[in-house]
């Protein structure tokens, strides 16, 4: 007897065949399968005299498809007819995928996106339409395992055509429809009226194949929308006795949910598709759009019980619609199997968010999430502890509203630096703050304003023997050494205490004040391939001083050999893989070292003598000049100039022309701090003209001033016999 037949009648490069032992009238009497190859096929539909037929791989209805599947198929309706598709997949999860376009080729709007199953169960693939007569669908295997593939229903439907919408009677409630009956697209709305202390707890939309139609819900709130499908459909409400319950959504187990939240809603929970109390589906990869009305924004805080670390399990919170929006909260996992582990608490900055969960283990109980409303014209208050000594803190304004930039201003005391600085809300969650340490160059943060009050704790710190930087994990962190400070520790993004993490791939770059140069010594510990490299200068094009050091022996403490720049920076970088075992890290020590600057002097000079007390002399360290005339001449000027020529400081005393500070001293002596660039000494002496004024007495003589033989004290212009520094001349 035979069983299947083909319909060749109808135009295209493959054919519906008739399955004579399913019912008419199902969508299983015709079947067309999709072969294997990689060429393009059609199946174009002449006129409806069959409405609906199942799509198999090449493994047909029993089968499993083929290792290399490249098939593509497109399926045309009549004139005046669109088609609907649903169904189901079993696939090699990732790797073998089906895609589906709305229309005629793959350049077309992409109504499934890659879907994938899994070996272990069947995925529903909820209902998809075409927008016009076409609909392209395209199948990718690898070249390993094969499973049952995918069994797909299409439908025609004549788009104008109104469906019949039956809402089904519920025990303690009723609810409504604000239609009897729809054309596709159209949005319907339902309406429940429970009973005294009941809640609408369930509700289902099917279409005629049993296929559930996605519903803008709410669980508990007495409203919800659904888009009319390509069938009739049937409602059927559930309704309980009320409880203390927040109102909720589950998560689904595949594909996306929309939710549009209504005007009064002020917060509602997010579980997994396991609910509040079950756990989650294993293989769950569902997202879960959430829009707030306009003027709010949404906050979202919560728990996480999955797979630990280093496992798929994972929700991850986008701050906007899908997956090209920014991430608000990146790869949340539980710190350990099974172990509830809080999520970051985040905020969008507009009204919607994308919730995206993968979990694949049994037994976990998943997702345990709170949505808040946050309005977007509310200010929260900035409270400051500033500590009794060492600096204040002080914000640019008093309160803000949410995703307001709020900047930070930090006043040190004299010899105090910031060590610290943690922002935190209500709920003593850190907030990320911009850099504003001891080392960052600048007394300014800055951090965006939560939904809640904040707290800001500064710490300020006078010891200065006790700093340190931390590597960051990634990125570049660029470290301002200031001249107050003589050394300090560098650790791995652990700490002093933990262990770096995987992954690491960060840069450190420190540059020191001028005139001085960084030495590095201390001790690394790593595992397998980690390892840390440094280099002269402010970037990895210096020259390598270190190249990927590590421990002698894995989990060991190893001495690194003690380097010095040549100039004034070093370039660290760490890197550890994604694989092998965590371990301390690093505990290195940075040490300022000065700069020596040579002092120049000429072989001889003019009527008398100078000397430096030394050659060269560091950053900061006090230089004497010894000035001796000959007999009869005096000191005319002395200058220190530095190379450059650029001042350096205020002096408190300078003689003519010179640009480093000098300080007269006993038996003319000079005193001056080095700068940071060599310098040059010169001088001029003068004739001493001796006078007949034996004896001028001046009761308190000042180094420097010029008085006339009254002892009066005269200016720099005065002519006539002075009295200067002990010494009787006459000024012409």
């Amino acid at each position: 007897m035979t069983l299947f037949a083909s319909l060749t009648s109808w135009a295209g490069d493959v054919d519906l065949t008739e399955d004579k032992n399913e019912a008419e009238g199902t969508a299983a009497r015709w079947f067309v399968t999709m072969p294997a190859g990689t060429e393009e096929n059609h199946l174009t539909l002449s006129d409806a005299s069959i409405t609906t037929f199942k799509v198999y791989d090449d493994g047909g209805k029993d089968g499993n498809y083929s290792k290399g599947c490249r098939s593509l198929l497109i399926i045309t309706a009549p004139e005046g007819y669109s088609i609907q598709l649903s169904g189901r997949i079993k696939t090699e999860r990732s790797w073998d995928k089906l895609t589906v376009y709305d229309g005629d080729g793959t350049s077309t709007t992409k109504l499934l996106n890659e879907v994938s199953g899994n070996t272990s169960e069947w995925l529903a693939i909820d209902p998809v339409r075409s927008s016009g007569q076409s609909m392209t669908f395209y199948f990718y295997s690898d070249n390993s395992g094969v499973y049952e593939g995918f069994d797909l229903t299409v439908e025609l439907f004549d788009p104008t055509e109104k469906r019949a919408i039956t809402v089904n009677p519920a025990d303690n409630g009723s609810m409504e429809s604000n239609k009897t009956e729809a054309v596709i697209e159209e949005v319907v709305t339902l309406t429940a009226t429970p009973s005294d202390g009941y809640v609408l707890s369930g509700l289902s939309v099917k279409d005629a194949n049993e296929n559930d139609v996605a519903v803008d819900w709410i669980t508990y709130l007495n409203t919800a929308t659904f888009i009319m499908p390509a069938s009739a459909v049937s409602v059927t409400p559930t309704f309980t006795e009320a409880t203390s319950d927040a109102p909720y959504i589950n998560m689904p187990y595949v594909g996306t949910k929309n939710i549009i939240i209504p005007e009064g809603l002020m917060s509602l929970k997010v579980y997994d598709d396991g609910g509040k109390d079950g756990n989650l589906t294993p293989n769950s990869f569902g997202y879960l759009v959430l829009t707030a009305p306009e003027g709010y924004n949404l906050k979202v805080s919560g728990t996480i019980t999955a797979g630990g670390t280093n496992t798929s399990d994972q929700v991850t919170v986008y701050n906007g619609i899908d997956k090209t929006a920014p991430k608000l909260i990146d790869y949340a996992q539980s710190s350990s199997w099974y172990h509830t582990t809080d999520i970051p608490t985040a905020t969008s900055t507009g009204q919607s968010i994308m919730i995206w969960f993968v979990g694949y283990w049994t037994g976990c109980k998943g997702l345990d999430l709170t949505v808040d409303l946050v309005s977007t014209s509310t200010e929260y208050g900035i409270t400051v502890y500033n500590p009794d000594e060492g600096g204040t803190v002080t914000p640019d304004v008093d309160a803000a509203v949410v995703n307001q930039i709020v900047t930070l201003t930090a006043s040190p005391d004299e010899r105090y630096v910031v060590t610290d600085l943690v922002v935190t809300d209500i709920n003593s969650n850190l907030l990320d703050v911009t850099d504003m340490k001891w080392y960052t160059g600048t007394n300014t943060a800055t951090f965006t304003m939560p939904a809640s009050t904040v707290s800001v704790t500064p710490t300020f710190s006078d010891d200065l023997t006790s700093l340190f930087i931390d590597m960051p994990k990634t990125g570049m962190k660029n470290a301002i050494i200031p001249e107050s400070v003589a050394s300090f520790k560098v650790y791995d993004n652990g700490g002093s205490e933990g262990d770096y993490s995987f992954a690491c791939d960060g840069t450190l770059v420190m540059t020191a004040p001028a005139g001085y140069r960084l030495q590095l010594s201390g001790n690394i510990m790593t595992s397998q391939e980690d390892y840390l490299t440094v280099y002269d200068g402010n970037s990895a094009s210096g020259t390598k001083l270190l190249d990927a050091a590590m421990s002698d022996d894995y989990y060991e403490w190893t001495t690194i050999a003690t380097l010095t720049s040549t100039g004034q920076s070093l370039t660290l970088y760490f890197y550890s893989d994604d694989s092998a075992g965590l371990t301390d890290g690093l505990d290195l020590t940075v040490t300022l070292v000065p700069e020596s600057y040579t002092i120049s002097l000429p072989e001889s000079f003019e009527h008398g003598t100078v000397t430096a007390n030394k050659e060269t002399a560091a950053v900061g360290e006090t230089v004497t000049l010894t000035v001796t005339p000959d007999d009869g001449y005096e000191l005319e000027n002395l200058t220190v100039t530095t190379v450059d020529g650029e001042p350096s400081g205020e002096p408190m005393l300078r003689l003519s022309g010179g640009n480093v500070e000098l300080t007269p001293g006993d038996n003319g002596t000079y005193t001056f701090a080095m700068p940071a660039a060599p310098v040059t000494v010169s001088a001029t002496f003068k004739n001493t003209i001796i006078t007949g004024v034996e004896d001028i007495n001046v009761a308190q003589p000042k180094a420097g001033q010029r008085y006339n033989i009254m002892g009066q004290p005269v200016a720099d212009d005065y002519k006539g016999i002075v009295i200067e520094d002990g010494r009787k001349r006459v000024i012409k």
